[in-house]
């Protein structure tokens, strides 16, 4: 049965498939059938042994591998500071250890070329170690370096071939490079942290494989194609809960025309609520509306449709989600040009909260994005979908770069729309990660349109890189801004110290220009220059200071009983 067939191929089969062995009926003489009981019994007793987990399994040593790699993954994620130069120095330990091996080998085969290489690797890790920069620095500059010179080459030669997906790919690892280069501590410990998660992940994958009473045998984490295969063949879906979950998650068939207006109207009041809450800093009032919104079935939809090679559905997935995109800024623009308040950008909590985003927040989106496509694919778990939709708050920053622009903020506006471009992505990566992993996305599909899903999915790797360089410079502004901030208030302690008639109440920093609000008596308040001369000295630039001094009117009487 096909779900609509279409130009560009985007048709479901169903698969019969019946679940339980053979059993034979016996008809009696008036026509009713029955199932003769000893062989229900024999069948019953088989299948509840066949589902019977083998904790004996536990001790085999492919399963005792994946628990002491599932082991260290936690201890890196729990601990990742304790991790970073620790891993770093032994994988540069590793390199030189390898690599001198090598040099002698090829020494005394007289391969020259060889010989130059393993060189190149003993070096590489005697930089690692002896520099002065932090190994994981140093390792990771290293491996930045050598991904631009490959993503150029790369690029080059697929320039001149035309192929698409190929520049892309290539693209991606030309910025994957440039970041290593530019946030060499940053990129260290966010690859140590996704290559930890990632095989955490096969660990539970492996585990979980040994201990399926229905597979037969022990699954390595060495054999990572099989394992996975192993894993998507026993999470197989039939094809009506697919097509059950199609028809949730996709614009199509005779009720599209009703859905679309139906998600343009609770866009609408979604975009309202949290431009309300946005206004008044109301938190309460802008979870109603992460509730009531919508967005996430079409990006949801927008996924599927990637990971399946299906062009027309992705479409109308995408204009669908581009056109609430669109519908919630203008609706935040409007109500932020017309209320009849005053909105402070600078200290509104649901504004500030959103116009920071760092790397913290790329890993909050991604394990939402794939909460949400679990617990779409598993109709037994979607009470827990309200929750998701608060944690990837989609609506609200939307709203908050119209209200920023309206009050003529560009700043506090591109800083949340980059906040929901990082979890549109995550959505998007980790929604179709999850549909192949729990079945809903067959790996017959993935073969038959390879060049489809490499394409899309190079495409939307570039999107990531892009937007994890923006959220690393990001960052990195942040934590440059913090340090000056705490430096500059150290400072003016001290400057202001010896006068102990004189409070300090708010220093601040805005580029090269420091205010300084201090209270105190009408005199005996220090000069001005040596704390302009100390903040230059101490930031290292020329520091213009504002200082502005409140009188403090004091008045103290005895009463006379």
């Amino acid at each position: 049965m096909g779900d609509g067939s279409e130009a560009d191929g985007e048709t479901t089969d169903v698969e019969l498939v019946d679940p339980r062995p053979d059993i034979e009926v016996i008809a009696d003489g008036g026509g009713d059938a029955e199932v003769d009981g000893d062989e229900f019994a024999d069948v019953d007793e088989a299948e509840e042994q066949s589902e019977r987990i083998d904790w004996d399994t536990l001790r085999q040593p492919q399963v005792v591998q994946a628990v002491v790699a599932l082991v260290t993954s936690l201890t890196v994620l729990v601990w990742p500071d304790l991790a970073d130069r620790t891993v770093a120095a032994l994988l540069a330990v590793a390199v030189g250890l390898v690599s001198l091996m090598w040099l002698l080998a090829s020494l005394r085969d007289r391969r020259m070329v060889n010989a130059g290489l393993a060189l190149l690797g003993v070096l590489a890790a005697a930089f690692v170690l002896a520099a002065r920069r932090t190994p994981d620095e140093a390792l990771i500059l290293l491996v930045g370096a050598g991904a631009i010179a490959i993503g150029l080459r790369r690029l080059v030669t697929a320039a001149r071939a035309r192929l698409l997906d190929r520049s892309l790919g290539a693209l991606v690892l030309l910025g994957c490079g440039l970041l290593a280069v530019t946030f060499p501590g940053a990129v260290f410990q966010l690859a140590l942290l996704l290559i930890a998660a990632g095989a955490g992940l096969f660990a539970v994958v492996a585990i979980a494989v040994s201990l399926d009473p229905t597979v037969d045998g022990v699954a390595s984490m060495a054999d990572s194609d099989g394992l996975v295969r192993t894993w998507l063949a026993s999470r197989h879906k039939e094809a009506d809960d697919r097509r059950a979950l199609y028809d949730k998650i996709l614009y199509e068939g005779q009720t599209t025309r009703r859905r679309v207006a139906r998600f343009v109207i609770l866009m609408s009041f979604a975009a309202v609520i949290a431009s309300m809450g946005v206004v008044t800093d109301s938190t309460a009032v802008v979870i109603g509306a992460m509730l009531i919104a919508p967005l996430m079935t079409p990006l949801m939809g927008t996924a599927i449709s990637l990971i399946m090679g299906w062009p027309a559905r992705l479409r109308r997935s995408a204009t669908v989600a581009v056109g609430g995109i669109v519908l919630a800024i203008a609706i935040g623009l409007v109500i932020g040009a017309v209320v009849p308040t005053e909105i402070d950008t600078l200290a509104n909590g649901q504004i500030t909260g959103r116009a920071n985003p760092t790397t913290l927040d790329l890993i909050t989106a991604l394990a939402a994005g794939a909460a949400g496509a679990y617990g779409l694919s598993r109709p037994d778990v979607s009470d827990a979908l309200p929750g998701v939709a608060i944690a990837i708050s989609l609506v609200p920053p939307l709203t908050v770069v119209g209200i920023s622009y309206s009050q003529g903020d560009f700043r506090s506006g591109n800083g949340a729309l980059l906040l929901f471009t990082t979890n549109m992505l995550a959505i998007l990566i980790m929604g179709g990660v999850t549909f192949v992993l729990t079945g809903v996305t067959p790996l017959a599909r993935l073969t038959d349109q390879q060049h489809r899903v490499r394409t899309w999915a190079a495409a939307v790797a570039v999107a990531a890189v892009a937007v994890i360089g923006a959220l690393s410079l990001n960052g990195a502004e942040i934590a440059r801004n913090t340090l000056e901030q705490s430096r500059v208030e150290a400072t003016v302690a001290e400057w202001v110290e010896p006068a102990e008639l004189f409070t300090t109440a708010e220093v601040g920093i805005d580029g090269d220009a420091v205010t300084v609000v201090v209270i105190g008596p009408n005199e005996g308040l220090p000069a001005a220059q040596p704390l302009a001369d100390d903040l230059s000295s101490e930031l290292g630039r020329t520091i213009t200071v504002d200082v502005r001094h409140v009188v403090e009117q004091r008045v103290t009487v005895t009463g006379s009983g």
